[in-house]
Parts: C-alpha cells; structure tokens; sequence
C-alpha cells in the first residue's frame, strides 16, 4: 500500500510517502531533481508489508514547496 502525506515544517510543506503508519521505519533519500516517487516500486513490495518505508521530497522537489527561507532550509 501507498500512502502519500504531508508535514508543514516552518517554512514549506514536505511531501512524503509510506507503506504504513507503524513497523520498523526504513528512510529512502533520492538523488537532485528526483523525488520520493522513484521508490514507489519497493514501497509497494513485499518489503514494504514487513517494515515501515517511507522516502520524502527534499523541499522544492517532487510535492514537496519551495522553502520561503532557502538560506536556512537547504
């Protein structure tokens, strides 16, 4: 199962999806100008049915906002 959501930080909105809401958590980072829909495929897994996988979009990329203080955020 995929599950996209939201966290509002200060000063932009980051996007991120899971394979469920507990488990043992499991990050994935992506590489610049990717997002965390490049690891749809494990996240869908069997993998993701044992622990909780969850990859994020760096602020700017993906679903993720723009930062409105880059200076501080990146």
């Amino acid at each position: 199962m995929l599950q996209r959501k939201t966290l509002k930080l200060d000063n932009c909105e980051i996007s991120y999806i899971q394979s469920r809401e507990d488990g043992i958590p499991v990050l994935f980072l992506h590489e610049l100008s990717l997002g965390a829909i490049t690891f749809q495929d494990v996240i869908k897994s069997k993998l993701g049915e044992q622990y909780r996988l969850i990859a994020f979009d760096l602020p700017g990329h993906g679903e993720s906002s723009y930062s409105d203080n880059p200076i501080e955020d990146y």
